[in-house]
């Protein structure tokens, strides 16, 4: 059981990673910087990953249609990004104290300051495409949950 949910946190975290990396190179494309530059956090894989397996739950346990259970992903998703922005602004903050260095204490994504953004922790002028994807989720989910084995079970 906590291998496949391992697995799924995998999975669902790179997955995330990958869809940032492409959403990031299309607006450099929608910008004509034509490196089509992509951009990313390592702290991104966990987050797209628990995010995953907060949604990939309430799947489970919700027997809606797909696009009822997108209005309940969305606040979710917004929820994990504003709740571990504020931890990585911590966390890097203390680490920063302690060892030095650079960057500590700000929320790793660049939101511009704006009023679509509070706090510059979470930016509603994306609630477009996170919708988009949470009408996606469900069938990420259920790839990702024919490759998460644990000894020939699904979970």
């Amino acid at each position: 059981m906590i291998f496949v949910l391992f697995q799924k946190l995998v999975f669902l975290g790179a997955i995330g990673v990958l869809l940032e990396n492409v959403f990031t190179g299309l607006w450099s494309l929608y910008r004509r910087h034509w490196k089509l530059t992509t951009s990313s956090y390592l702290y991104m894989w966990p987050i797209y990953g628990v995010a995953g397996l907060f949604l990939d739950a309430i799947r489970q346990s919700l027997d809606w249609p797909f696009w009822l259970r997108a209005f309940i992903y969305v606040p979710l998703i917004y929820g994990v990004e504003a709740l571990s922005g504020v931890l990585i602004s911590r966390l890097t903050a203390r680490l920063q104290q302690w060892f030095g260095g650079s960057g500590g204490g700000v929320v790793i994504w660049e939101y511009e300051k704006s009023r679509w953004s509070p706090m510059g922790l979470v930016n509603f002028g994306y609630l477009p495409f996170w919708f988009a994807l949470a009408l996606g989720f469900d069938w990420i989910a259920a790839a990702v949950q024919k490759v998460a084995v644990f000894v020939g079970t699904q979970v």
